[in-house]
């Protein structure tokens, strides 16, 4: 669960879809004002992370379908070897993601940006499917509060030289993101200035109505 006071969240939840025990798809759900006329309404965020295009229905009226990977992996600079140790390995991703910082452009005609927020305590782990050694980790950066704006999954991935950690960043937002590794830029996305259906991300809001009581 989540919240966004600036943004007039008043709750929100995350929700993902696993396929093998691998997070292939994310979703926001916010109750939320509408900031500019107070209406209540249900917002939806929708973020592929699979490695294959993937398609997705709320109901018979509304889908989405993704145009390419929701995920692109790269090799993270300059890291240590897998660890052995299911413990170890844990460890290891909470150190990773430390070399990681973004920020999100709020606003494109000012130019206004900020940094953001590290949410240190990972969305997701998974496991290989065997359930021996975890895989990999959902982590987040958020603008206000405890929403996810950004997504950055780092995952232990083969190689010729074996198990190497890779990185792969999703959006949650309309904001422009920009990701560094260190002082380096790994991964940027511009700002949106309306809601149609991106390659690998959806957003749509419907009405948010009281449910009577019985």
């Amino acid at each position: 669960r989540s919240d966004d006071q600036p943004r007039r969240f008043i709750d929100a939840t995350v929700w993902v879809w696993t396929h093998e025990g691998r997070p292939v798809a994310l979703e926001k759900i916010e109750a939320r004002e509408n900031i500019n006329t107070g209406v209540p309404q249900w917002g939806y965020c929708f973020t592929s992370l699979a490695s294959q295009r993937l398609r997705v229905a709320w109901d018979e009226e509304r889908s989405y379908q993704s145009r390419e990977p929701g995920l692109r992996f790269l090799p993270v600079p300059g890291t240590p070897a897998v660890a052995e140790r299911n413990f170890a390995r844990r460890r290891q991703l909470r150190e990773l993601v430390r070399d990681f910082s973004a920020r999100i452009l709020t606003n494109p005609d000012t130019k206004n940006s900020q940094e953001m927020r590290l949410l240190t305590t990972p969305l997701l782990e998974y496991d290989e499917v065997d359930g021996k050694t975890p895989k990999g980790a959902v982590f987040a950066f958020s603008t206000n509060g405890t929403n996810p704006d950004l997504v950055l999954v780092l995952e232990s991935r083969p190689t010729a030289g074996g198990l190497a950690w890779h990185y792969a960043a999703a959006r949650l937002t309309t904001g422009g993101l920009t990701v560094r590794h260190l002082e380096q830029t790994v991964w940027e996305v511009p700002f949106i200035s309306d809601y149609n259906p991106l390659p690998t991300w959806a957003f749509f809001d419907t009405p948010r109505v009281p449910v009577e009581a019985k």
